[in-house]
């Protein structure tokens, strides 16, 4: 992410489906390529595919391809997205390149600290553990110092997206140095570096006019993009978006959830009575798997459906939705998030389908 294949400013990260598949991108790993004398089966015996990172063995899923010359390869893919489990008090953009970028570091911050929890449940000896730590903390701290470096670079676009998504990433290092440090306490003799003062390194880096300059003009993008959206222009006041949102996780998407008495139209709320995932499969199976000759019988961005049903529905108890229940729900690769086909709350529309000829 600092320099590398995941760099924010990559243009291939303008496409909405890259975006959606990031993770899933991002943690594909070749296990191993075999040679023809070893069979995959005999190769798996011998290895515990927790190691990368995964709670479960229900957690991955393993592509084996078999290559030229007889040799087979080896991959691992997540089947689960972890969810953060801390607050990282991060300033985050409304914007959704950020969103995505954030839940990638916060899905490779949990597997860091499973991996770490099976290097000390696996090691032979204390040596070992003492050397697993000591490689990650210099190499952590190695990145930390790109980091920096590429956060005061990445500055000069005044692309505030990318400012956002390396900022972030400085503090999601600064955090996983201190989380080794404080593990593996035991287990080395080293110096400690301070999060509070690894904190003040990275606002050091920077620049409070050209972060202003920048982050307003996204305001400003987020403002017009708005009052363009196919719902209607007027649901969405001008003044519910005129601060930047804050994310810590688990209060993602804030200035929709202050949209809730903006509705459609003017119109009350729609009160759910029921499941959200249930409400949200229905209008994805309308995007996603019903069809006219002209398309999608609703076609709308993923986004916009999040916002329209924030703006639009309220619980049982008359609380507005939560974007981040209904932004988690909308992923295609949540599954685990997902109302079941089989289960007998879901509402299956495709029974009863009609096109009109």
């Amino acid at each position: 992410m600092i320099r590398g294949k995941y760099a924010p400013d990559h243009p291939r990260f303008s496409n909405r489906v890259v975006l959606e598949n990031l993770i899933i991108e991002a943690q594909t790993t070749q296990v191993a390529v075999l040679p023809s004398n070893l069979s995959h089966e005999e190769f798996l015996e011998q290895i515990d595919l927790l190691a990368f990172g995964y709670k479960t063995h229900d957690d991955y899923f393993l592509d084996i391809k078999k290559l030229a010359g007889g040799r087979t390869e080896i991959s691992i893919r997540p089947l689960r997205i972890y969810e953060l489990n801390e607050s990282m008090d991060i300033f985050l953009l409304e914007n959704a390149k950020v969103k995505y970028f954030y839940e990638l570091m916060c899905d490779e911050f949990e597997r860091i600290k499973i991996r770490v929890s099976w290097v000390l449940d696996n090691a032979k000896d204390r040596a070992s553990i003492g050397d697993y730590a000591l490689k990650h903390i210099q190499k952590s701290r190695q990145l930390f110092v790109e980091s920096k470096r590429e956060l005061r670079e990445i500055q000069k676009s005044m692309d505030a997206e990318n400012i956002n998504i390396l900022y972030a990433l400085n503090v999601f290092i600064a955090r996983t140095i201190d989380f080794y440090q404080t593990l593996f306490e035991p287990y080395i003799s080293i110096q400690p570096d301070r999060f509070r003062m690894m904190n003040v390194e990275i606002h050091e880096q920077l620049s409070l006019k050209k972060v202003i300059e920048a982050f307003a003009e996204e305001v400003a993008k987020v403002k017009r993009s708005y009052k363009k959206s196919s719902v209607n222009e007027s649901y969405i006041p001008d003044d519910t978006i005129d601060q930047v949102s804050v994310n810590s996780g688990e209060t993602y998407s804030s200035n929709h959830n202050n949209i809730a008495g903006s509705h459609f139209g003017g119109c009350n709320p729609i009160k759910l009575n029921g499941q959200v995932n249930v409400l949200v499969d229905v209008f994805t199976q309308l995007t996603d798997k019903q069809r006219t000759p002209e398309g999608p019988f609703i076609e709308t961005s993923r986004e916009n459906l999040e916002a329209f049903l924030v703006a639009n529905f309220v619980d049982r108890n008359n609380k507005p939705l939560s974007s981040y229940t209904i932004h988690t729900l909308l992923k295609p690769y949540r599954t685990d998030k997902h109302i079941k086909h089989d289960n007998p709350k879901r509402i299956d529309i495709s029974g009863n389908w009609e096109t009109d000829e």
